[in-house]
């Protein structure tokens, strides 16, 4: 069992049922709501609900209006990967890869962008939070892990990758593209060079020559 604590709100989720004697692999979560109450100054239960999965990262904002869920512990990228509900448990929307790049074959590797993949998972997206006004979520590009010849490997942000929104009131989920830079902006990463000089050797005054002896 997982507890998740904003500003007056609990959710604490665990397994409803789960696909194998384990419970390792949950079917659906049960989310159990509780609601601060300064007179009793104890958490309260308002509501339980059963979600789709087992959600990987989940998001409450203060104002206890809403859950956020993003992508599955088992099969990241695949199926639902982020929805809204709103504090009853009503699924407000939700999303899938294929809805993000109107794609209908996530193994077309012509539509979609070169995800790192595993057997069991797209890397699609990197980190997520709020925004600080809480009425949207962030959610970064994916990163790369560059492996090298002696075992270590590299994480690097690709800048050729979308990152994303979810907007809670409008009740959508953008992909923003990289931010291309402006040819200012390009030039203004070079070197500073000093300007080649246009004109002729021949144009250039001589220097006298030191008739001097050796001495």
């Amino acid at each position: 069992m997982n507890s998740y604590l904003t500003s007056g709100t609990l959710v604490r989720i665990e397994a409803a049922d789960s696909v194998d004697n384990s419970r390792f692999y949950w079917k659906h979560t049960e989310f159990n709501v509780f609601s601060y109450n300064e007179k009793t100054e104890a958490y309260e239960r308002v509501t339980k609900f059963d979600v789709e999965g087992h959600p990987l990262q989940l998001f409450i904002n203060d104002a206890g209006t809403h859950i956020v869920t993003i992508d599955q512990q088992f099969g990241v990228g695949y199926g639902q990967i982020a929805a809204i509900y709103d504090f009853k448990g009503k699924r407000l929307a939700q999303w899938t890869l294929e809805d993000l790049f109107k794609v209908e074959d996530l193994f077309d590797p012509r539509k979609l962008p070169a995800f790192r993949r595993t057997t069991s998972s797209i890397n699609w997206s990197g980190d997520a939070g709020w925004n600080h006004n809480q009425k949207t979520i962030w959610i970064s590009a994916p990163t790369k892990f560059v492996s090298h010849k002696d075992g270590s490997y590299t994480v690097t942000h690709p800048a050729d990758m979308d990152s994303y929104e979810i907007d809670l009131e409008r009740l959508q989920m953008s992909r923003i593209p990289p931010k291309k830079k402006t040819a200012e902006q390009a030039g203004a990463d070079q070197p500073a060079t000093k300007p080649a000089d246009k004109s002729s050797a021949k144009d250039q005054p001589s220097t006298p020559t030191s008739k001097t002896g050796p001495r």
